[in-house]
């Protein structure tokens, strides 16, 4: 299965609008068969039914705490799975349940009216004005899910939920393999599931097993996960519209053959260093495939004035420190991701993936303080390879004009950058899927 090409971000996000308005429609199917349309006696048996799934989850997370995550197949967990938010989606899902008016809406195949799933694109991360670039697209998707599941019966997963997505017919797949909302991570044969509870594989909803995975997790998501599809190998290559952390993106846009983290970005970034200058690099780093894949495709920027200095096109990357120390550390987490252009007062603003639940989650906009602090350390670099202009990687019904006047109506970008961006943004040849991490979950 191919990847998702960068330029296909917008097709994402429709994507998962049009899996939303196809579980509003099957869900509005089952409740017209439900017997005496008791909404009070369904809402009554689909919380119990997010009470089981909160608790299996939180077992299961308290379980997977006693094992080790890990980039390679087979050595550990993957980072999805470590990192897996299933409790807070769910626990956002329990909310809408719980309110009344939103219960009704969603029975009667509509968005509840405190939420609004308008379609659009791009996204800014964290806007409040729509479910998109915030966690309240996955609470709503995991809303429908649950009130389908109930409504289908005790014992139900949700692949046994009759969704039709493109191929997803096969008998070798389930519709979550090419689902914008749902992926499914595998758990290693080495955890103890027998732990959580006897009847976890055929009580909680978000257990998964099939001919290709003998245990797996169902993960509900708005286009993040941490780690991306690291040590994934149900998918030849990585899932179309699976999630994408920062590094995992840019390291895919900028066609890097390595799956970098951001120490690896900052070791780059420190090997412009002077030779008398006593900065902490992994000796494993020096001198390995890693430091070379990283050396070919990006050269470290020095910033002197971001006006000048600073283009579209370029990679941002910080690593967040706990203290001033920073030389002979390597951090405590870090994002990065691919400029867009740089406001009057300095600031870069940025495309990412990240996620600082609930405030925003997914792949769009984020603006960042250009300069290092005593508590991050910033980096830009200059990519290495063939470039094209971004009119060849939009998709052809998004206009960059308006792009970038929705942009400036957010008050993210000068008119002044805007035009020069909208003239001159050419960014490295983008060849899969995209991806960015925020600092509060930066452990790439």
């Amino acid at each position: 299965m191919s990847t998702v090409r960068g330029s296909d971000q917008y097709d994402y996000n429709l994507q998962l609008h049009q899996e939303q308005k196809a579980l509003f429609a099957l869900t509005n199917q089952q409740w017209g068969a439900y017997p005496d349309h008791d909404y009070h006696a369904l809402q009554t048996k689909t919380l119990e039914r997010l009470d089981q799934d909160i608790y299996y989850i939180q077992q299961l997370n308290q379980l997977l705490k006693s094992y080790p995550a890990s980039d390679d197949v087979g050595e550990g967990l993957t980072w999805s799975l470590k990192t897996n938010k299933m409790e807070l989606v769910l626990s956002g899902a329990r909310e809408l349940i719980m309110d009344d008016e939103a219960f009704i809406a969603l029975l009667e195949g509509e968005c509840p009216p405190m939420l609004n799933n308008t379609f659009q694109f791009p996204v800014i991360l964290g806007d409040t004005d729509s479910i998109y670039g915030s966690s309240e697209a996955s609470f709503l998707s995991a809303a429908l899910l649950t009130i389908n599941l109930t409504l289908l019966g005790e014992n139900t997963h949700i692949e046994d939920l009759p969704i039709h997505l493109s191929l997803s017919d096969s008998m070798d797949t389930v519709w979550m393999d090419y689902s914008a909302l749902s992926h499914i991570t595998p758990i290693p044969a080495f955890v103890a599931l027998e732990s959580v509870g006897q009847d976890f594989k055929t009580e909680f909803s978000y257990y998964f097993s099939d001919a290709l995975m003998q245990d797996g997790l169902s993960l509900i998501h708005s286009g993040y996960a941490f780690g991306g599809q690291r040590g994934e190998v149900r998918f030849d290559e990585s899932k179309n519209w699976g999630p994408e952390d920062c590094s995992s993106w840019v390291s895919k846009v900028t066609n890097c053959d390595v799956d970098f983290s951001t120490i690896d970005q900052l070791f780059t970034y420190r090997m412009q260093f002077p030779s008398d200058e006593k900065v902490l690099i992994y000796s494993d780093w020096l001198g390995s495939d890693r430091q070379a894949a990283m050396q070919t495709v990006y050269s470290p920027v020095y910033i002197e004035n971001p006006l000048v200095d600073i283009h579209p096109g370029q990679i941002f990357a910080y690593r967040e420190f706990a203290d001033a120390n920073h030389l002979d550390d390597v951090g405590i987490g870090g994002h990065t991701g691919v400029v867009l252009g740089v406001k009057e007062n300095g600031n870069v603003v940025i495309l990412c993936y990240g996620r600082d639940m609930p405030e925003y989650e997914g792949f769009g906009v984020r603006e960042y303080n250009w300069q290092s602090d005593e508590t991050h350390e910033v980096m830009f670099f200059d990519v290495n390879q063939e470039k094209i202009a971004f009119h060849d990687v939009i998709h052809a019904d998004s206009d960059i004009m308006h792009d970038f006047d929705v942009l400036a109506t957010a008050s993210l970008v000068s008119e002044s950058a805007l035009s020069a961006t909208a003239a001159h943004f050419y960014i490295p040849a983008w060849d899969e899927s995209l991806n960015t991490l925020h600092m509060s979950e930066a452990f790439a």
